[in-house]
Order: structure tokens, then C-alpha cells, then sequence
């Protein structure tokens, strides 16, 4: 019998991957199904998607595509789970969980306990968790609500394990942080094949000087990514470039405060002579990271595998990571990548939010760019899409 699977994701608009009304959870979600279907071509799946303009329903890549809720729309969510448990024949629901995706936290909310309506009706539920938070660090300085956040935590981590069949993480840090189960599952964050341009292309299109030593923030602008504390403390010299190539998050688009703090962020790249994109579209997200040569996540919480970051690796780009995310190395894929590699430690990745620090870091980089490089092939090799769909399709093999 031909196995069915239904997914209530948001899902890039129809012949794009990446989009500016979507954020990274909707292209991560397509290139997963469409991986999927090319290890299991009889594997029937439907999107359960977020509208967009213009799509309804359509077909691509051997996947059903159906707009069918709007974020914040909670009466569009009951009608879709109410839609699955109508559906007269056997499946599975896979639902990627990102804190923003259906609206605020309290749509979130409101769908994890529609899921609970499958799980009384007997329809296996797949959970895959974008983002697994074990403290809120310094993001948050009200004792209050950092007491609130930590009865909530573990309330919604028992919840879920007590809901999904199977719960899907990307690195193996956030499997220690949920409570111990069978049901926890580290399948990595899968990296794409992508076309690498030369450096001297990507550069001549872009603009970019051809001798600078480029390090290249990518994604939205987000307060817990960092971006503004790199800023704070970017030395601006001659010989290092910093391009920041990211706009505001839709997502958080009619926040004042939001707002404010991506102002902040222009003022700031101004003042320390940095380059300030915006939004890159699909087709340029190439050139970017071909002209990079090296890139940066300054990020202050660790509570979800980073797309750009599995980017700088389908680029082959040497990679800094601040201090907070330094638990990546708690894989054992990235583990296995140092040892395999020689000479190379993790310290080398691995930078403190100060000037000093961060030069130092990137002039390693520089004078050792042949064996940085290589780590970048190695993960990329391990996480690639196939192996992962693999194990995706195993997963499911198995409920």
C-alpha cells in the first residue's frame, strides 16, 4: 500500500526555494519532501500550506501543494486538522515546529493542541523541531519571566514528547536538552548542492573588491543572531570587508520595536563602513557566498541549526561561530570532521564577541583557508541531502 503523508507547513511560492515571505522553514521543508521523493517515488505526499497570493492548489515536483491557512487564522487550522482526520485513508502527519510559523506564540499553542485531536484518532504525528531552547541566556533579564519561561519549557517539552510519535532534532545538543525518549531522533540539517561560482565572477557581478578578505553575514536580521553586537565591535580596516546580506524578518515586519532595531543595525553597518544588502533574492544567493571567504554567525542563543550556516557549507565556506553556538561541535559528525582533519581544533571556529578576538580569528582562517576549507567539504559530505532524506525516509518506514 502505497504510504500517504501530509505535512501543514509554510511552503515556498510555487518554482522558488527561497523567498522574502517566507522564512527558513518553508525552504527547508520543500527541499526535505523533495528529497524524499526521489529515495521513495511512490510516496504520496500533500502540503497542507499557508496561502499565498495567486496559489491554490497545484502540483510540483510529484508533490500536492494545497494553500490552505493563513498565519494568525485559527479558524483556518481547525479546518485543516479537521480536514486530515476526515481523510478516508491511512497516513501520517509530519508538522515542522518554528515558533512564529502560524502567527504568534499563541497560535503555536493553539496547533499543538489541535495535533492532540490526531493523536486521539490514531494518526501518527512527526513533529521536527526548528528550534529547541534550553535557557534564554541574555536575551532576557527579568527574572520573572526568565522563571515563567522555565515552568513553560519543561511543561511544553513533556507535552510534546506525550503527542508526537516520533520528534525530529538537527543537532545532537538539543536531544539532551528534551527529556530522555525513544521518540527524540537527530537527523542533521541537511545541506543542498548548490552551483559554486568563482570568486572572481561572484565578485565582478557583486561589485566587491577582488583583493579584500570578505567575511559575509548572511539571513534576516534577528536581535538573538547577533548582528548588531558583531557591528559594536568590527574593526573596519582596508584589508577586511564585512557584507551583511540579509533583510528584516516578514515575520516581525509591522513591529515597532523590531523596526527600531533593524534602523539600529543600518546606522550601525554606516558607521563601520560594513555593506548592507537587504534581501537577496534566490537567484543571488550564489554570488554572495561565492565571494565570500569566510562566514560569520554571531548568534547569542543556540536553539536552532542555522540555514545559512548548512549554506557556508554547500559553498565550502570556512565558517566563525561565536562562543554561544560552540555546542555545534557536540555532533558527532562535526566531531569526527576535526579529528579527521588534522590540524585543525574547535577552537579555531570558534570566536569571543571582541575586535581582538575576531581579527585573530580571521587571520587563522586566512593563513590556513586549504584546511578550513576542507572541514566545510567534509560536513557538507555527511549532511548531504540524500543521506538525510534517507534517514527521513527510514523514520517514516518505521511508525
Amino acid at each position: 500500500m502505497k504510504k500517504k503523508l501530509i505535512v501543514i507547513s509554510s511552503y515556498p511560492i510555487k518554482g522558488t526555494t527561497h523567498g522574502e515571505k517566507t522564512v527558513g522553514v518553508a525552504s527547508y521543508t520543500k527541499n526535505t519532501l523533495v528529497e524524499m521523493k526521489k529515495i521513495d517515488p511512490p510516496l504520496d505526499i500533500t502540503v497542507m500550506a499557508e496561502t499565498h497570493e495567486g496559489e491554490t492548489r497545484y502540483e510540483e515536483d510529484g508533490i500536492h501543494v494545497s494553500r490552505s491557512w493563513r498565519r494568525g487564522n485559527i479558524r483556518d487550522l481547525y479546518a485543516v486538522v479537521k480536514k486530515i482526520i476526515a481523510l478516508p485513508y491511512k497516513k501520517t502527519v509530519i508538522v515542522p515546529i518554528e515558533i512564529y510559523m502560524f502567527g504568534s506564540l499563541l497560535h503555536m499553542a493553539y496547533v499543538l493542541g489541535l495535533l492532540l485531536l490526531l493523536k486521539l484518532k490514531g494518526i501518527p504525528v512527526i513533529l521536527v523541531l526548528h528550534q529547541v531552547l534550553e535557557d534564554m541566556g541574555n536575551m532576557e533579564r527579568n527574572k520573572i519571566k526568565k522563571g515563567i519561561f522555565y515552568m513553560v519549557k519543561n511543561m511544553f517539552y513533556a507535552y510534546i514528547i506525550f503527542l508526537a510519535s516520533k520528534i525530529v532534532v538537527f543537532e545532537e545538543k538539543f536531544k539532551k536538552i528534551l527529556p530522555k525518549s525513544i521518540k527524540v531522533v537527530w537527523i542533521p540539517h541537511a545541506i543542498e548542492q548548490v552551483h559554486i561560482q568563482s570568486k572572481e565572477v561572484a565578485r565582478t557581478r557583486l561589485g566587491l573588491s577582488p583583493k579584500a578578505f570578505i567575511t559575509l553575514y548572511f539571513g534576516f536580521l534577528s536581535p538573538y543572531k547577533g548582528v548588531d553586537k558583531l557591528l559594536d565591535v568590527w574593526k573596519t580596516t582596508k584589508e577586511n570587508m564585512l557584507v551583511i546580506a540579509g533583510g528584516a524578518n516578514p515575520n516581525h515586519a509591522l513591529n515597532k520595536k523590531y523596526s527600531k532595531y533593524v534602523e539600529k543595525i543600518t546606522k550601525l553597518a554606516a558607521k563601520k563602513q560594513a555593506i548592507m544588502t537587504g534581501f537577496v533574492p534566490e537567484d543571488m544567493i550564489q554570488y554572495y557566498f561565492s565571494a565570500a571567504d569566510v562566514v560569520i554567525l554571531p548568534y547569542q542563543l543556540f536553539f536552532s541549526s542555522s540555514g545559512p550556516l548548512s549554506l557556508a557549507f554547500s559553498y565550502e565556506k570556512p565558517v566563525l561561530l561565536s562562543e554561544k553556538i560552540e555546542d555545534y561541535f557536540q555532533s558527532s559528525d562535526f566531531r569526527k570532521g576535526l579529528k579527521d582533519i588534522s590540524g585543525l581544533s574547535q577552537d579555531a571556529f570558534i570566536f569571543k564577541m571582541n575586535g581582538e578576538d575576531i581579527s585573530h580569528k580571521l587571520a587563522y582562517i586566512r593563513n590556513n583557508i586549504s584546511l578550513s576549507t576542507q572541514f566545510a567539504r567534509y560536513i557538507k559530505k555527511e549532511r548531504s541531502w540524500k543521506k538525510v532524506a534517507t534517514k527521513y525516509a527510514h523514520l517514516l518506514a518505521h511508525i
